[in-house]
């Protein structure tokens, strides 16, 4: 690159690998949730320039290994509520409504806040069951956990729904 000062974007060379980089990069970190996001990148990237696979999770880390089992039950009772309130509507609701419905139903404000932070809730309006599938994922230690929670957070529940929930937590 030359030294001479940066104008318009057709003097940015943006290297092919560049993007699918940073997207990869983006994933791991989601999954992570490193507390140093920092430490946690120079060990990615220093893994990756020595060739090697960085550690990361298969699934989506959340902080709800230290919930009690007394505080993973309120939340599955919230979200039945969550569910049964939504249920009512279309499948889309708008994140403001999700809120209200949330506080309403007892679902903890920082895992509403957490979730709702997330890159598919970042449009006005969200799918209501995907929110619960990552809810369902904050109280269970694994994916298929998740699923079976989902079932029975949301009852009635089909085949597809769930098939469709465990391809959107895996693609988180």
């Amino acid at each position: 690159m030359s030294s001479e000062p940066l104008y318009c974007a057709e003097q940015i060379k943006i290297p092919p690998s560049l993007p699918d980089i940073l997207k990869q990069f983006t994933k791991d970190a989601i999954r992570s949730q490193p507390q140093d996001v920092c430490a946690w990148a120079a060990d990615y990237f220093k893994a990756l320039s020595e060739g090697k696979t960085p550690n990361v999770p298969k699934e989506l880390q959340f902080s709800s290994s230290s919930n009690s089992s007394a505080q993973n039950d309120e939340i599955i009772q919230s979200l039945k509520s969550l569910a049964k309130q939504l249920s009512q509507g279309d499948g889309t609701v708008s994140k403001t409504a999700l809120q209200t419905a949330c506080n309403s139903c007892g679902v903890p404000a920082q895992l509403t806040s957490d979730i709702l932070s997330l890159p598919p809730f970042s449009q006005e309006s969200v799918a209501w069951r995907d929110f619960v599938v990552v809810a369902c994922a904050s109280a269970a230690p694994g994916t298929d956990e998740s699923i079976k929670l989902f079932a029975e957070v949301v009852p009635g529940s089909t085949p597809d729904q769930r098939t469709a929930a465990q391809s959107f937590l895996a693609s988180l």
